[in-house]
């Protein structure tokens, strides 16, 4: 009987012991962690990313768990893939699109919540970009500036080669440029020739014959109440004409 009770005492003893062992384990090691754990799991959730990383930190004290290692990892990666997003917002909001594009394009596929949106804003940034940049070289070419609009189709083409927006434009300018060209060319052709013209008239005007007036013979209108030296000499055309035809007939020298 001695024996019996003293098997159930050293039973009970081991069975305390066992107990106070593991609830001691359990309360400053298993429950911790898991506390540790679940709090890191809210932050992430609630996209904390910093505070995670140092609650996951501090389960990895209670255990080595490699689960927890790539869940920091993953917090890690997700605070920057956002920071990255955030900052490729803002830069299209300012219209630096091919900027926020390199942005977006950094978008881990971890980040499920943002890298499906950064693919969207891809898409929009080049569609945006693309439509400044032909209102652009449409203004330009309306200006008659085809250097600058050509430069402005040559960004949307290094961004989509296909673009056939641009590639139209590309034709018109060629063709806007030979207008040009042929209109000047005209312009200074139509300016020689005037030139020319006016030169001409000068020689001509220069080396035309001046042909001296006649002149104008007077002769008096007699008036028998006036001597004759104070007679009034007055021109008479008739007689300056007979005084030529006098001349060529050989009568007057």
């Amino acid at each position: 009987m001695r024996i019996k009770n003293k098997l159930i005492i050293a039973l009970a003893t081991i069975l305390f012991i066992v107990f106070a062992i593991g609830s001691y384990y359990y309360f400053s090691k298993v429950r911790p962690y898991n506390q540790l754990n679940s709090d890191a799991n809210q932050a992430m959730t609630k996209e904390d990313y910093d505070k995670a990383v140092t609650l996951y930190g501090e389960t990895l004290s209670y255990k080595n768990d490699s689960e927890i290692s790539k869940k920091i990892d993953l917090a890690k990666l997700l605070k920057k893939s956002k920071e990255t997003y955030d900052i490729s917002e803002k830069q299209m909001v300012d219209k630096n699109y091919l900027t926020a594009i390199d942005g977006f394009k950094k978008v881990d596929k971890h980040d499920t919540k943002r890298y499906f949106n950064s693919q969207n804003s891809i898409s929009k940034c080049k569609e945006l970009y693309i439509a400044a940049n032909l209102k652009s070289a449409n203004d330009n070419i309306t200006n008659k500036k085809f250097d600058e609009a050509s430069n402005y189709i040559g960004y949307i083409i290094k961004l989509d080669a296909n673009n056939t927006a641009a590639k139209k434009l590309k034709v018109d300018i060629i063709a806007d440029i030979k207008k040009q060209k042929d209109e000047e060319l005209a312009a200074q052709a139509l300016a020689e020739a005037r030139t020319k013209e006016a030169a001409k008239r000068k020689v001509v005007a220069e080396n035309k014959t001046v042909v001296k007036p006649k002149a104008v013979t007077k002769y008096p209108a007699y008036n028998p109440n006036i001597p004759m030296c104070d007679q009034r000499w007055i021109p008479d055309p008739w007689v300056q004409d007979q005084i030529d035809w006098g001349k060529k007939q050989g009568y007057i020298k």
